[in-house]
């Protein structure tokens, strides 16, 4: 899904492992990772980070919508 007012797209992907994700990207490539964790979305900010949670909600679409917030 892209999003026109802060270019952000958001890529749902799969491992090999059969790891759910969500890639965030913007017109700089990828900016973060969405993985889901006991009951809760966490937005996880960097290209490498998968340990920090940015961000965190129960709900995709909420969570999504506050990445872009911080965004502007």
């Amino acid at each position: 899904m892209m999003t026109g007012d802060a270019a952000l797209c958001f890529d749902e992907a799969t491992n090999a492992d059969g790891v759910w994700t969500v890639i965030v990207r913007s017109s700089h490539g990828v900016i973060g990772h969405i993985f889901r964790a006991v009951g809760e979305y966490g937005y996880f900010a960097g290209r490498f980070n998968a340990f920090t949670v940015t961000i965190s909600d129960p709900s995709l679409d909420r969570l999504k919508t506050r990445i872009i917030a911080s965004r502007r």
